[in-house]
């Protein structure tokens, strides 16, 4: 939560988010994320493990395919808050997600980056910049929910965890900068 936290206000400040994509995306995970961890218990741990390799199969394949049909341009054009977005199209990949989610127990940026920019149609950098708010809101819920449910949290784990991630936070868009969008994509 708290390096989704730090990467939303940065992104912000760049304007490399997009809100109404993301709050989109929020929504339909919201609703499908319930369906998703319904839906884990009906399978065994080797038939999700695999469906999860499917998953990533595929959705490295889409984004290797649009990049070598349409590369990424070297522009750091966002669209605008008020440009259209496919809300109906962000809202369907936001319920895909959440029931993806839910079932695999997985989601981040790997689902959440390639469904902004196959759906809502934004720049590689505009959906990683958006999905950090996605997860933000994602993790404070799944985080409070716990909480609730369980008060034991090891707060100490999750503070190295979120030393590392804070890490990779400040160090990956450094390294990012030197890259070129084509091979970010």
């Amino acid at each position: 939560f708290v390096t989704a936290l730090v990467g939303t206000m940065r992104f912000w400040r760049k304007k490399e988010l997009h809100f109404i994509a993301g709050l989109l995306m929020i929504l339909g995970g919201a609703v499908g994320a319930p369906f998703g961890s319904a839906l884990n218990g009906l399978f065994s741990p080797q038939l999700l493990t695999l469906l999860f390799a499917l998953l990533m199969c595929f959705i490295g394949a889409r984004m290797w395919q649009k990049a070598r049909k349409h590369p990424a341009k070297k522009t750091t054009k966002n669209l605008k808050e008020n440009q259209p977005i496919s809300k109906p199209w962000l809202l369907f990949a936001g319920l895909l997600t959440g029931i993806l989610t839910g079932l695999l127990g997985v989601g981040g940026g790997f689902l959440i980056v390639p469904a902004l920019i196959f759906s809502g149609r934004l720049q590689m950098r505009q959906a990683i910049g958006t999905s950090m708010l996605v997860i933000c809101i994602t993790c404070f819920v799944g985080l409070t929910s716990h909480l609730i449910k369980d008060p034991s949290f090891n707060f100490t784990i999750a503070g190295y965890f979120s030393l590392g991630s804070l890490l990779g936070l400040f160090l990956g868009p450094k390294i990012a900068r030197h890259i070129s969008s084509q091979w970010l994509q």
